[in-house]
């Protein structure tokens, strides 16, 4: 018998899809050093650092944030909910002021005080004061019983020396604050220089102009449900030096 003198075409096209699948197969090399997320870190000191990139979006409009008095500084949410410290004019986040960037507990009521070395903030029913400069951060500790959902109020003096802030001592039934109080502290500090006894349920808090007294305004008698209306409201007027009751005033409140 005569063997045929050519391989056979199936052997040839065998070949063909032999060496298609081998050069298919060739290792693909990765970088040794992974692609690195565009997430800030903070070191064990809590200096933030960056990226080159900022990571997060930056507020656009500077009237929607507070400012600080010599408009070089804001206070502002990120993009992931995260409150910073932020630079006014590049829009560069300077420092981070939640303890963590996820998770954090949130920020209200973010105020700077009139000569600009402060910033004080409500969070979780405490008061949270940083020093602007040295971005230390002072956690203010009221010695009563605090609703923090009724915090809202955070009043430097002019001179920045004070910071008053409300509180509540008592509660209806709908937990609506029926009575509560002023703490003043010391923003050098951080330390309470005392608390003022109201009473009431503060709702506004103004310091007289050459700064020695303080009154304390809001609803001393509501509807007893919820709340809702209030039947008479109440101005104290405190000294400031020695915490004495100067003045009380009543104001029936008709419908």
């Amino acid at each position: 018998m005569m063997q045929s003198k050519h391989p056979s075409l199936f052997r040839i096209v065998l070949l063909l899809v032999l060496l298609l699948v081998l050069a298919r197969c060739q290792p693909v090399t990765l970088p040794s050093t992974p692609v690195a997320m565009n997430k800030p870190t903070l070191s064990v000191t809590g200096t933030a650092t960056f990226p080159q990139e900022t990571p997060v979006a930056a507020p656009t409009t500077l009237g929607s944030w507070p400012l600080s008095p010599d408009r070089r500084f804001m206070v502002a949410q990120s993009s992931d909910g995260a409150w910073w410290m932020w630079d006014a004019a590049s829009k560069k986040p300077v420092y981070l002021l939640n303890d963590t960037i996820t998770r954090a507990p949130p920020l209200h009521h973010p105020t700077f005080s009139p000569d600009g070395h402060y910033l004080a903030a409500i969070s979780v029913g405490h008061v949270l004061l940083w020093d602007i400069a040295s971005h230390k951060r002072r956690l203010l500790r009221s010695p009563y019983a605090v609703e923090y959902r009724s915090m809202r109020l955070l009043v430097y003096s002019s001179d920045s020396r004070l910071l008053a802030s409300n509180g509540c001592e008592r509660q209806n039934s709908h937990m609506v604050c029926t009575g509560g109080f002023v703490n003043l502290w010391d923003t050098s500090d951080g330390s309470l220089v005392r608390t003022l006894p109201v009473g009431f349920r503060v709702e506004e808090i103004v310091y007289s102009a050459d700064g020695t007294t303080l009154t304390a305004s809001g609803c001393s008698i509501t509807d007893g449900v919820i709340g809702s209306y209030c039947y008479e409201k109440s101005q104290a007027t405190y000294q400031i030096d020695n915490g004495e009751l100067i003045t009380l005033t009543r104001i029936p409140q008709y419908r």
